[in-house]
């Protein structure tokens, strides 16, 4: 067999789809499925290499075919043969510059984060994303991922990427039938470093906007997330308005989720931050909610915390609203 299968190799390597498609149609069921990841699944990594299009695409096909389960999506099937060689030959697609296979790849469900991941490790593979308006659409993932990963990558970006480029992503369009491509990238930096780099490259006017748009929702999501230095860094890019302007968002979700999921530190630092008017609001908000909800989830720090700075007349109200409904 290992003739036969150094032969279809061969042609992988060359690119020929029907000389290929002619040899493996000859091999038996098992003999397939045993090709098909012989050698670390290299014919799917030649193939890549190759830039042949259709070459490629049977190749998956016949992955997807031959390894599908119902216990798994089809593409999800493709990630160990990616995975069996570090993204060889996707690599090799890049240097190569085979923009339809990269194309290809971008777009498929499970397979676009690793793909992302190689691309964003050099300069020359990001400006080759850059130059063509097929991979324009994978633009806000990319860098939404590079944030989500270091300083250097982010860096790596910005270097080259256009400036109404990187406001776009940092502020972009709402959009009801995408609330996640909506996001902006503020939603998924790794560290307080690279929302304050990120910042410091954008106008005031942009800063102005974003403060107003955009860290509203943030905020309550890295609540959600426990991401306590980057609610601080947050919140020190704002003045005491913006501040405000956050805190109010969706009736201070920020405080409430601080409190339903016991994050004592978060509640803390809201708190130190909070106006004398946004104390008194918070507490009440949504019939005591942040009280409530820590009580029900029996986070007795949180509790004890909110009981002591509350005045007594919030107080006297917060108690009984323990058994009461959000309104």
């Amino acid at each position: 067999m290992k003739n036969q299968y150094d032969a279809l190799l061969k042609a992988c390597q060359n690119g020929e789809a029907d000389k290929f498609q002619q040899l493996f149609s000859s091999l038996s069921a098992e003999q397939k499925i045993e090709f098909l990841s012989y050698n670390d699944y290299e014919a799917y990594h030649q193939a890549m290499a190759s830039g042949n299009l259709t070459l490629f695409e049977g190749i998956t096909a016949a992955i997807i075919k031959s390894f599908a389960t119902d216990m798994m999506d089809e593409e999800e099937v493709l990630i160990p043969a990616f995975e069996a060689r570090q993204g060889e030959g996707f690599i090799q697609a890049l240097e190569r510059q085979h923009l339809a296979i990269v194309e290809s790849m971008l777009f498929v469900l499970f397979l676009d984060y690793y793909c992302n991941e190689i691309i964003n490790t050099k300069s020359k593979y990001i400006q080759f994303v850059l130059q063509h308006s097929n991979l324009k659409p994978a633009i806000p993932d990319l860098f939404k991922q590079a944030c989500a990963t270091d300083l250097d990558t982010v860096k790596r970006w910005v270097d080259i990427l256009p400036n109404e480029t990187l406001i776009e992503i940092c502020n972009p369009k709402f959009s009801e039938l995408n609330q996640e491509a909506s996001r902006s990238c503020f939603y998924y930096v790794a560290s307080p470093e690279i929302l304050d780099f990120l910042w410091n490259n954008l106008s005031p006017v942009i800063q102005a906007t974003i403060a107003n748009n955009v860290f509203p929702g943030c905020l309550v999501y890295q609540v959600k997330k426990e991401e306590v230095a980057i609610i601080e860094k947050i919140l020190s890019l704002l003045d005491e308005k913006q501040q405000s302007h956050c805190f109010k968002f969706e009736d201070y979700n920020c405080f409430v989720y601080a409190a339903d999921r016991g994050s004592l530190d978060i509640i803390k630092l809201l708190w130190k931050t909070f106006s004398s008017e946004d104390k008194i609001n918070a507490l009440k908000a949504s019939n005591y909610a942040a009280y409530r909800l820590a009580s029900k989830a029996n986070h007795i720090q949180i509790i004890s915390f909110l009981e002591s700075v509350a005045p007594a007349p919030i107080l006297l109200e917060m108690q009984p609203a323990v058994s009461q409904p959000i309104k």
